[in-house]
């Protein structure tokens, strides 16, 4: 298990709290856009937190299998994923797919 202490203010003092929580508790929130927002009608989604860009695809399409058809490239922070990227608890993921214009 890990402890996470979180800080946080209430009335002007300022409090602590401390909290064991495995892994499995945490979660990931990614930022859709495009026709994968469209396709689930939300703009965020929720999976359990992983640190594994391989084992993040996995969830998606596990979880949202109306998506694992489509191509998009998964940025982390702003910045494309690549598989040796780590995922950080807080870390800002967002789905990007293909755009054209012109």
């Amino acid at each position: 298990m890990n402890t996470l202490k979180r800080i946080f203010v209430i009335n002007n003092h300022i409090c602590t709290c401390s909290a064991n929580l495995k892994f499995s508790d945490m979660i990931n929130k990614i930022h859709l856009y495009g026709i994968l927002a469209d396709t689930l009608r939300k703009s965020e989604i929720e999976t359990e937190h992983t640190k594994s860009p391989q084992d993040l695809r996995l969830q998606l399409n596990d979880k949202f299998p109306e998506i694992a058809g489509f191509r998009y490239a998964i940025f982390v922070n702003n910045v494309e994923l690549t598989d040796s990227t780590e995922i950080h608890e807080n870390d800002v993921i967002s789905l990007v797919p293909p755009f054209a214009g012109g």
